[in-house]
């Protein structure tokens, strides 16, 4: 049976920005990485479409980007797909020399140099279609709403206390809380949700 939703953007929350490219740890003027063969880049594993497994290859919009990338520049680049905490740490640690589609973080700038952004995420508030009483985010007071730990709209959701939070590790995880009822409703990036869905 699938899950059938109502869908209500958040139109309070700010555009998100996702990019791709060469994210370095060192100083911008550093040539350090591109004098490397070849480089590494991950990506979030659970974020189709733009970075997603797909019968054990990576696939998805980011993950297209950077074999053009790599066509362009004539870079090796191998792509490893897992999760965000995963993919930042790489980062930290040097196992990784750039990080895809990630979302632009004004906190990580002393040490992430991000590339031009190639796209906008809206999130958006998913339901099951029989609620009739969420239809805002002023209408999820009193409620359990479950979101992806790792998403961008997770701190603004905290601030309101009339909601309760349930973090889940993915958007499918979250979706498939909502299937079993176990939440109210899922905040979520639109596109991702609507994928999984």
């Amino acid at each position: 049976m699938k899950v059938r939703t109502k869908l209500y953007h958040i139109c309070i929350i700010l555009t998100l920005l996702f990019i791709s490219g060469i994210f370095l740890l060192c100083p911008s003027g550093s040539n350090a990485a591109t004098e490397k063969k070849s480089l590494i880049f991950a990506g979030n594993d659970k974020f189709a479409p733009y970075s997603f497994f797909l019968n054990d290859t990576p696939a998805g919009y980011s993950v297209d980007l950077v074999r053009v990338l790599s066509s362009a520049t004539n870079k090796d680049i191998t792509i490893k797909l897992m999760s965000w905490e995963k993919c930042i740490s790489g980062l930290r640690e040097g196992t990784v020399d750039g990080l895809i589609g990630i979302p632009v973080y004004k906190k990580r700038e002393m040490y992430i140099d991000y590339s031009a952004p190639v796209a906008s995420i809206d999130h958006a508030i998913f339901v099951k279609a029989t609620n009739h009483y969420v239809n805002s985010i002023e209408s999820l007071g009193g409620t359990v709403v479950a979101v992806n730990k790792e998403s961008l709209i997770l701190n603004e959701l905290l601030k309101d206390r009339r909601i309760k939070v349930l973090k889940t590790n993915s958007v499918p995880e979250a979706l498939s809380r909502l299937k079993n009822r176990e939440v109210s409703a899922v905040i979520a990036e639109k596109d991702v949700a609507l994928y999984y869905i």
